[in-house]
């Protein structure tokens, strides 16, 4: 769904943004917005004065059916689930917007597990996908307000599991309050998110 965002007005220091979308006769106001559309940021960033840099990466996975708990460490292209699936992954594939499976690399993953762990070669596979990576030019999350319409947010990153307590703990206080209720617990880069006070808090 496209949308557009059109900043009219300022409001107690914070940008009263209006956002249309060109499939539906609805239009919303605000006087925060968090823009956080993954790949979608690139173009509706620029609309509040903000930049996002991002361009999609492909990444597939292989799911095997459950078996019994035989991982008590962290391996980078392994995991287990609590329920006993094991997901094989860690391909990077620069494929533009193409989310096609390729057996080519799903062969080369699975190989690469079973060279790891040879009793996944007994395993059954239940299913595969391939889906986009939302990643920034430099690989790094980009959090940042807008300084044109403050009250503009973008919160965008390649993994939203491995910057979970980021984005549960220290993201939504700095958009719904202005600042976290204590900035000096804040990492740098939250900081900078939240302006030029506060990143010399």
């Amino acid at each position: 769904m496209a949308a557009d965002i059109f900043p009219t007005a300022q409001w107690s220091g914070s940008s009263h943004v209006a956002a249309s979308s060109g499939c539906a006769a609805a239009t919303s106001t605000a006087h925060k917005i968090v823009l956080a559309a993954g790949l979608g940021n690139a173009p509706l960033s620029p609309m509040v004065g903000l930049n996002a840099p991002v361009r999609p990466q492909r990444g597939q996975i292989i799911v095997t059916e459950k078996v019994a708990p035989f991982m008590d460490y962290v391996v980078h292209t392994i995991r287990q689930t609590d329920e006993g699936s094991v997901m094989i992954s860690d391909s990077v594939e620069e494929a533009g917007f193409d989310v096609s499976v390729g057996s080519g690399v799903l062969a080369v993953m699975a190989d690469r597990a079973v060279r790891m762990f040879p009793h996944l070669a007994k395993l059954n596979v239940v299913r595969c996908w391939a889906a986009l990576r939302v990643m920034p030019q430099d690989g790094y999350p980009i959090y940042d307000q807008s300084k044109v319409w403050p009250g503009a947010f973008i919160a965008t990153c390649h993994s939203g599991v491995t910057l979970a307590a980021a984005h549960a703990l220290f993201l939504p206080p700095c958009n719904g309050e202005g600042s976290p209720a204590d900035v000096r617990r804040a990492p740098a880069v939250i900081k900078a998110y939240l302006g030029d006070e506060a990143a010399h808090a």
